[in-house]
Protein backbone atom coordinates (compact mmCIF):
# COMPACT_ATOMS: atom_id res chain seq x y z
CA UNK A 1 0.00 0.00 0.00
CA UNK A 2 1.15 3.61 -0.64
CA UNK A 3 0.51 6.87 1.76
CA UNK A 4 -0.29 9.99 0.27
CA UNK A 5 -0.76 13.43 2.24
CA UNK A 6 -2.11 16.31 0.48
CA UNK A 7 -2.17 19.94 1.48
CA UNK A 8 -5.28 21.97 1.49
CA UNK A 9 -4.87 25.49 0.31
CA UNK A 10 -7.27 28.28 -0.48
CA UNK A 11 -7.41 30.21 -3.77
CA UNK A 12 -8.05 33.81 -3.18
CA UNK A 13 -9.04 36.52 -5.03
CA UNK A 14 -5.05 37.86 -4.45
CA UNK A 15 -3.70 33.99 -4.70
CA UNK A 16 -3.10 30.82 -3.15
CA UNK A 17 -2.99 30.58 0.65
CA UNK A 18 -1.69 27.66 2.41
CA UNK A 19 -3.36 26.16 5.07
CA UNK A 20 -2.29 23.88 8.49
CA UNK A 21 -4.61 21.13 6.73
CA UNK A 22 -4.23 18.20 4.43
CA UNK A 23 -5.65 15.08 3.57
CA UNK A 24 -4.26 11.21 4.45
CA UNK A 25 -4.97 8.27 2.60
CA UNK A 26 -3.51 4.79 1.83
CA UNK A 27 -4.30 3.49 -1.22
CA UNK A 28 -3.12 -0.25 -2.85
CA UNK A 29 0.06 0.28 -5.49
CA UNK A 30 -1.15 0.08 -8.89
CA UNK A 31 -0.46 -3.37 -10.84
CA UNK A 32 -0.09 -0.44 -13.70
CA UNK A 33 3.05 0.84 -12.77
CA UNK A 34 4.57 -2.18 -11.11
CA UNK A 35 4.56 -3.60 -14.48
CA UNK A 36 6.92 -1.00 -15.38
CA UNK A 37 9.42 -1.82 -12.50
CA UNK A 38 10.76 -5.16 -13.12
CA UNK A 39 13.53 -6.25 -11.29
CA UNK A 40 17.20 -5.81 -11.85
CA UNK A 41 19.35 -8.82 -11.23
CA UNK A 42 22.95 -8.61 -10.22
CA UNK A 43 23.87 -12.29 -9.76
CA UNK A 44 22.61 -15.88 -10.18
CA UNK A 45 24.20 -18.81 -7.90
CA UNK A 46 24.44 -21.29 -9.94
CA UNK A 47 24.63 -20.60 -13.34
CA UNK A 48 23.95 -23.88 -14.30
CA UNK A 49 22.10 -26.73 -13.16
CA UNK A 50 20.86 -30.54 -14.20
CA UNK A 51 18.62 -31.09 -17.08
CA UNK A 52 16.25 -32.79 -14.23
CA UNK A 53 15.20 -29.35 -12.95
CA UNK A 54 14.65 -29.57 -9.55
CA UNK A 55 17.29 -28.03 -7.92
CA UNK A 56 17.50 -24.09 -5.86
CA UNK A 57 19.57 -21.12 -7.34
CA UNK A 58 19.64 -18.16 -5.48
CA UNK A 59 19.35 -14.73 -7.24
CA UNK A 60 20.44 -11.47 -5.87
CA UNK A 61 19.28 -8.17 -7.26
CA UNK A 62 16.81 -5.12 -6.65
CA UNK A 63 13.56 -4.50 -7.23
CA UNK A 64 11.88 -7.88 -6.18
CA UNK A 65 8.23 -7.57 -5.05
CA UNK A 66 6.62 -10.22 -2.60
CA UNK A 67 4.05 -11.29 -4.83
CA UNK A 68 2.34 -14.83 -5.42
CA UNK A 69 3.11 -14.69 -9.23
CA UNK A 70 6.61 -13.70 -8.61
CA UNK A 71 8.50 -16.13 -10.81
CA UNK A 72 12.07 -17.27 -12.72
CA UNK A 73 11.61 -17.63 -16.50
CA UNK A 74 14.16 -20.03 -18.16
CA UNK A 75 13.31 -18.92 -21.98
CA UNK A 76 10.27 -20.16 -22.41
CA UNK A 77 9.29 -21.43 -18.94
CA UNK A 78 8.65 -20.41 -15.66
CA UNK A 79 9.97 -21.61 -12.48
CA UNK A 80 7.58 -23.80 -10.50
CA UNK A 81 8.49 -22.69 -7.24
CA UNK A 82 9.89 -19.00 -6.11
CA UNK A 83 10.13 -17.96 -2.76
CA UNK A 84 10.64 -14.28 -1.65
CA UNK A 85 13.57 -13.57 0.56
CA UNK A 86 13.71 -9.66 0.50
CA UNK A 87 13.13 -6.95 -2.08
CA UNK A 88 17.33 -8.19 -3.10
CA UNK A 89 16.84 -11.63 -3.09
CA UNK A 90 15.18 -14.75 -3.68
CA UNK A 91 15.58 -18.71 -4.63
CA UNK A 92 13.59 -20.58 -7.51
CA UNK A 93 13.63 -24.43 -8.85
CA UNK A 94 14.86 -24.74 -12.04
CA UNK A 95 12.51 -26.59 -14.46
CA UNK A 96 13.01 -30.15 -16.38
CA UNK A 97 14.26 -28.46 -19.76
CA UNK A 98 16.73 -30.14 -22.51
CA UNK A 99 20.21 -29.78 -22.05
CA UNK A 100 21.69 -26.14 -23.59
CA UNK A 101 21.53 -22.15 -22.71
CA UNK A 102 18.02 -20.51 -22.31
CA UNK A 103 18.00 -17.03 -21.47
CA UNK A 104 16.76 -15.99 -17.82
CA UNK A 105 15.14 -13.56 -16.17
CA UNK A 106 12.43 -12.54 -13.51
CA UNK A 107 8.89 -11.54 -13.19
CA UNK A 108 7.57 -9.66 -10.57
CA UNK A 109 3.80 -11.03 -11.28
CA UNK A 110 2.50 -8.12 -12.48
CA UNK A 111 2.73 -8.50 -16.34
CA UNK A 112 3.10 -11.88 -18.49
CA UNK A 113 6.06 -13.95 -18.45
CA UNK A 114 7.03 -12.80 -22.09
CA UNK A 115 7.78 -9.45 -20.61
CA UNK A 116 10.16 -10.29 -18.23
CA UNK A 117 13.82 -8.83 -19.07
CA UNK A 118 15.57 -11.91 -19.74
CA UNK A 119 19.58 -10.67 -20.16
CA UNK A 120 21.69 -13.40 -18.26
CA UNK A 121 21.81 -16.86 -19.06
CA UNK A 122 21.30 -19.83 -17.48
CA UNK A 123 22.78 -23.44 -18.80
CA UNK A 124 20.83 -26.95 -18.49
CA UNK A 125 24.01 -29.60 -18.43
CA UNK A 126 23.27 -33.59 -19.16
CA UNK A 127 22.13 -35.75 -15.79
CA UNK A 128 25.43 -38.11 -14.91
CA UNK A 129 25.18 -41.47 -16.17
Amino acid sequence: KAAFRLPILLGLENGIVPTKLEISYTAPIIDAYLAESQPVINSIKPLHGSSSGNEWIQIHGVGFINRKKLTCVFGDLESEDTIFISSSEIVCKTPKHLPGSVSFGVNNGVSSPENATLNWKFTFVPDAL
